[in-house]
């Protein structure tokens, strides 16, 4: 589902608050690069994402934001283990035509 971006900006500020662990994916062109973070920093136009020894910019300024929950995939398997590890995602189509996906991992529950 599409969100304006002062939805997404809320829920992107929350994470960085709450130092919310993402599994972030960056798709380019060239390449693909996934790992374990948090939101670093947040400005209207800006994210940084980074986790243990890097981090990543990304201009987001005049992209597309959608927002996703695993609850909603329509294949039940699929749909059963995403929501076992996610509990939502926000994905940004980046002016550069990449794409930024984050996805907050669920807490540990003991």
């Amino acid at each position: 589902m599409n969100v304006p971006i002062e939805e997404a900006h809320l829920i992107l500020s929350g994470w960085r608050e709450k130092h919310t662990t993402l599994h972030i994916r960056h798709q380019g062109n060239a390449a693909r690069v996934e790992g374990e973070g948090v939101v670093l920093q947040l400005s209207p136009t800006v994210i940084e994402v980074g986790g243990d020894g890097w981090s990543m910019f990304f201009p987001f300024g005049g992209g597309e934001f959608t927002f996703s929950d695993p609850r909603e995939i329509p294949n039940e398997k699929i749909r059963r283990i995403e929501s076992s590890r996610f509990d939502f995602g926000v994905s940004i189509r980046l002016p550069s035509g990449e794409t930024l996906t984050l996805l907050a991992r669920k807490e540990d529950e003991d």
